[in-house]
């Protein structure tokens, strides 16, 4: 299945695999529960298979209150990590991350109220939590204290956009949980033109 939207990207994650007899659909990234859903006997294009499970009364429930993270793998310094489903959203960060170190401009979002200092350093310490960890594996790791406050403040921001582009707000964050249907479903993955160059990228994914 070709997914390219945030919100498709997602659905395939959580989604699963189909069963062949067009009625039982199994979602591990929602649920371990097998839902029972009429899927006719032709193939059903992305779309109309993402319209027919958010009909379904209980899967819709579902995957309207999924979690956020999972199991906390260190117990003393480690983040709790943000599940399979939500990949996606972890590379988005990851990637801004090391655009803070390495591009030549790296602009504060538009849409974004601007955090408070003190907010900037809690993330800023969060994400080094995270890098040091990876470190481990992977060798040095990259050290946020060291960008200039106005690059911490942007990544800062730019990492709550992405978050809000798969519907997770500071409130739902509090709840741990999350909606698949708030998902963006207009940004496709990698957003066209972002990655590529700062200066080529479009104002409306900004917006």
């Amino acid at each position: 299945i070709e997914a390219h939207t945030l919100r498709e990207r997602a659905f395939v994650r959580a989604l699963g695999l189909v069963s062949g007899d067009g009625k039982m659909l199994s979602a591990p990234g929602i649920s371990h529960t097998r839902y029972e859903v009429n899927l006719g006997d032709t193939p059903l294009s992305l779309r109309k298979l993402m319209a027919v499970c958010e009909q379904h009364e209980q899967l819709r429930l579902d995957a309207s209150v999924l979690q956020i993270c999972g199991v906390r793998i260190e117990t003393t310094t480690g983040n709790d990590e943000v599940r399979e489903v939500l990949q996606d959203l972890a590379d988005a960060v990851a990637w801004e991350a090391s655009e803070a170190f390495d591009a030549s401009y790296y602009p504060r979002p538009l849409d974004v109220v601007p955090l408070a200092d003190e907010h900037v350093v809690q993330v800023m310490a969060a994400m080094q939590r995270e890098v040091d960890r990876e470190a481990r594996f992977s060798g040095g790791a990259a050290q946020f204290a060291n960008l200039p406050r106005e690059r911490q403040a942007a990544l800062a921001e730019r990492r709550r956009m992405w978050f809000a582009r798969f519907g997770i707000t500071p409130e739902s964050w509090k709840t741990g949980r999350w909606s698949l249907w708030k998902v963006s479903d207009e940004i496709t993955w990698p957003p066209n033109e972002y990655y590529c160059a700062w200066d080529a990228a479009r104002p409306q994914l900004l917006q």
